[in-house]
């Protein structure tokens, strides 16, 4: 239908489209407390050589070595603006990594180039996918690897040549992926049943499929466990004492994160379904709903949903992309194909609009804790013990004034045998703290955040003296 030629220069405007919607304005909030803390455990790990000193493998739901190291180092050149910039590249080569998957399932004709365009721009301004892409945090490197071992998965299975090669490149990159961030491991076992379903009846191929993917994906993965199960098995034990979710606010979440998407889902779905492509579409659509039922058995949504919801969003990408290009086929005269053409443009612009606007809210999705971080430089001399509720983005802040093991915050604290708020309450009632910084009432405080908040209030005044409060934060420092 359209010359390889023009299908490069269509790609590189939704590439590039894509890049600008992610990259303007990036300081559009204070450090996240996420963003913060992988990077000061890797400025720890990569300047410091300490990697050990917060456990981040008892919690951390990614290997500790990997996002933290490349985040602290882009961060030493720009700050977050340059952290968040690492990942909108890794935005950027997750919608080309969802173009080629799209082509290579398309039919394989003319098609499969629409196929992979539209897909490419429906990830490319999904609102989650904006919002995942701007934020430094290892879940779109993560993303990003998965669906390139899934492009290589793919290439070595529909390929006529078969060799290991790609194999083992899939293999690799979905290690990887499940490195940075072991959500993607629940696709594991089910890309190994179908890639072995796809290849069982071709010897030839089965043999470059056991030999270059399965195994070295297993050695990989055992390798993986004999080193770090005690550690995952903490991870897995503490986010099992989290507040828990319903799976009707499960369902509510995952809707809120992908609405506009399921719109071209249905258009997608009747195109596949046209064709009789029936197998490919339930897989596909299969696949898409993991996330939410992962949240559903585990009762997890918090923050986690909103960006795992980015790999349900580039599965529904690719059904759409495919369906809409049996559409766009089905029609024979040029004039048809063209106006149909002309409609889904119209409705892929109209798609960037919204999605754009509704990214606006996930902008604020924290409070910016910029002023008030800038106020504890003026309080905060080295050596001093500091309590501060903001969290982790103060301990970035004041990383190179303070060393980040004197600042406590909110999320975990043991004092003379005390741990969790009891501990909170002993030593505000000692002295410990040089400085506090303690919030009034909030609407994202979180059950465990707002007992610990509660006891430092209640017991604050007795040995601290306010030295500053503005709106929401105040500041205390310790009497002497």
């Amino acid at each position: 239908m359209f010359p390889k030629k023009i299908i490069g220069f269509l790609l590189a405007v939704i590439l590039i489209i894509s890049f600008l919607l992610r990259v303007v304005n990036l300081n559009y909030n204070s450090p996240f407390n996420d963003e913060a803390v992988y990077i000061v455990i890797g400025k720890m790990g990569v300047f410091e050589r300490d990697w050990f000193s917060y456990s981040a493998k008892k919690w951390m739901a990614g290997f500790p070595y990997f996002y933290p190291t490349l985040t602290a180092l882009s961060y030493v050149t720009g700050g977050i603006v340059s952290s968040r910039f690492l990942n909108v590249m890794f935005g950027i080569i997750s919608i080309e990594a969802v173009y080629v998957i799209s082509s290579l399932i398309a039919k394989n004709d003319g098609r499969k180039y629409i196929a992979g365009l539209v897909s490419a721009a429906i990830l490319g301004g999904a609102t989650v996918s904006l919002y995942v892409s701007r934020l430094a945090t290892y879940d779109i490197p993560s993303f990003s690897l998965f669906f390139l071992g899934l492009a290589a998965l793919v290439w070595a299975l529909t390929s006529k040549n078969a060799n290991g090669k790609w194999f083992f490149i899939s293999s690799s990159f979905l290690f990887f992926s499940f490195l940075a961030k072991i959500i993607t491991g629940i696709y594991i076992p089910i890309l190994v049943v179908y890639s072995f379903w796809k290849v069982r009846k071709n010897k030839v191929a089965y043999e470059f499929w056991k030999n270059y993917f399965f195994i070295p994906l297993a050695l990989f993965l055992a390798i993986y466990m004999i080193f770090n199960l005690s550690s995952l098995r903490m991870y897995v034990l503490s986010q099992g004492e989290r507040e828990k979710s319903t799976p009707l606010e499960v369902i509510r979440e995952f809707w809120n994160n992908s609405t506009y998407v399921w719109v071209w889902w249905i258009i997608g779905s009747l195109g596949i379904l046209m064709t009789k492509e029936y197998k490919k579409w339930l897989f596909l659509t299969f696949m898409s709903l993991c996330i939410p039922v992962f949240h559903i058995v585990t009762k997890t949504i918090w923050w986690t949903l909103a960006k795992h919801t980015f790999i349900s969003v580039a599965f529904l990408a690719i059904i759409a992309g495919i369906g809409i290009s049996n559409i766009i086929w089905y029609f024979e005269k040029k004039e048809s194909r063209k106006l149909t053409s002309g409609i889904l443009v119209l409705g892929i612009i109209l798609f960037w609009v919204f999605s754009y606007i509704d990214l606006q809210e996930y902008n604020h999705l924290w409070i910016n804790a910029n002023k008030i971080i800038a106020v504890l430089h003026n309080f905060v001399n080295r050596g001093d013990k500091v309590l501060v509720e903001v969290g982790a983005p103060a301990i970035l802040a004041l990383y190179d004034k303070n060393y980040p093991h004197n600042i406590t915050t909110f999320d975990w604290f043991e004092y003379r045998g005390l741990s969790g708020a009891p501990a909170y309450i002993e030593a505000i009632k000692d002295g410990y703290f040089d400085v506090v910084e303690i919030e009034g009432d909030a609407e994202l405080k979180d059950e465990i955040h707002e007992k610990v908040s509660d006891a430092v209030w209640e017991n604050i005044e007795e040995n601290y003296n306010l030295v500053y409060s503005e709106g929401n934060y105040y500041v205390y420092k310790r009497k002497y």
